[in-house]
């Protein structure tokens, strides 16, 4: 009835709070998004209510506009039956409302993530580019989302996706930057001419796919203390490896030069 959606949702959160504001929630995600890149932009359609009477119905500034893709109702107690329904006047009500709520469903998806990562993969595979525009822009959750982000590397399987977290926890010790490809395909990236000197140095490469990644990883710019690099940049400086088997002389390439 709330989403106008014959289909279960893949995830449903049902809170109560009592601090720092009352509160009762009912949270669900759908299915599928149905925002794709260049068309039609969603709107929030979670049903604002004070003791059971409706307020404001795809109520404005109840979540981040990254959360979008929400739906259901919201309760809340502490907000004045008087307030007015076309304009939330207590704005600083609505504004704690917002935070209180946003940070409850980042911890509900950190704790998917851990639990049950194939489901939270299948998540951020329909709404991944949602949780990437947080990450560059909503610089209070900034932290939290850039934890759910996933990506494919050089080290996973084609379809199989990896955290930043995980990719750190693979890094050798003299590692200092986090390094990434962006490119139109998988493919792609593994016969570009960049990928070659990294795997010689055994050394991850995040792939990146999604017109929006390279905006997002220059606005995110580090993970915990890692500087995010692209590897396809000019400044970018790689250890000296030993020549191969059978390569050429100093002499030899001289005079083949």
């Amino acid at each position: 009835y709330l989403a106008h959606d014959n289909e279960a949702p893949k995830y449903r959160l049902h809170f109560t709070a009592d601090a720092p504001i009352a509160i009762q929630a009912l949270l669900f995600v759908p299915s599928r998004s149905l925002e794709m890149p260049g068309m039609v932009r969603q709107e929030s359609e979670v049903h604002l209510y004070c003791r059971k009477v409706l307020i404001s119905a795809k109520a404005k500034g109840l979540f981040p506009d990254w959360l979008r893709f929400l739906k259901g109702v919201v309760d809340s107690e502490d907000l004045p039956l008087n307030i007015s329904r076309e304009t939330m006047q207590d704005k600083a009500l609505v504004e704690k409302l917002n935070r209180v709520i946003t940070k409850r469903f980042l911890k509900f998806l950190e704790e998917e993530a851990r639990n049950r990562p194939e489901d939270f993969e299948a998540f951020s595979r329909e709404f991944g580019h949602f949780l990437k525009e947080g990450a560059a822009l909503d610089f209070t959750h900034k932290e939290q989302l850039t934890k759910l982000l996933r990506f494919e590397s050089s080290l996973t399987e084609k379809g199989k996706t990896t955290s930043l977290a995980d990719y750190v926890s693979r890094m050798n010790s003299e590692q200092k930057e986090i390094y990434y490809l962006v490119g139109p395909s998988r493919a792609a990236l593994e016969s570009g001419p960049y990928l070659e000197g990294f795997k010689a140095r055994n050394l991850e490469v995040i792939f990146c796919y999604e017109a929006v990644d390279e905006y997002v990883m220059s606005n995110v710019r580090e993970f915990e203390g890692k500087k995010l690099t692209a590897a396809d940049h000019a400044d970018v400086k790689l250890s000296d490896i030993p020549k191969p088997e059978g390569a050429l002389s100093e002499d030899d390439t001289k005079k083949l030069t």
